[in-house]
């Protein structure tokens, strides 16, 4: 399973409420949310009503390993004609 923008988007309105999302009438919305149902990244909430879900531990898991993932370094390299790296 990849995480696409509009996933993420997902799993972090579903970690900040518990209100459904506001696009839950749109189709690729509902694809996803069925994908991280069959996955077991989200449930459905114990409140009643059409797109309630929360996270489960997995979900959570999951969004605090994206959350701990450190901010990307920009470093110059120089490649040979055979694509190796060649030490600055």
């Amino acid at each position: 399973m990849q995480l696409t923008p509009l996933g993420l988007q997902i799993l972090l309105h579903y970690h900040m409420s518990f209100d459904p999302h506001p696009e839950i009438d749109s189709m690729s919305v509902c694809r996803s949310i069925a994908e991280f149902l069959e996955n077991e990244v989200l449930k459905e909430s114990d409140k009643k009503g059409r797109g309630c879900y929360v996270l489960t531990d997995k979900g959570r898991a999951w969004l605090k390993c994206i959350f701990n993932t450190p901010m990307p370094r920009q470093k110059t390299v120089w490649v040979d004609e055979n694509n190796k790296i060649i030490p600055v």
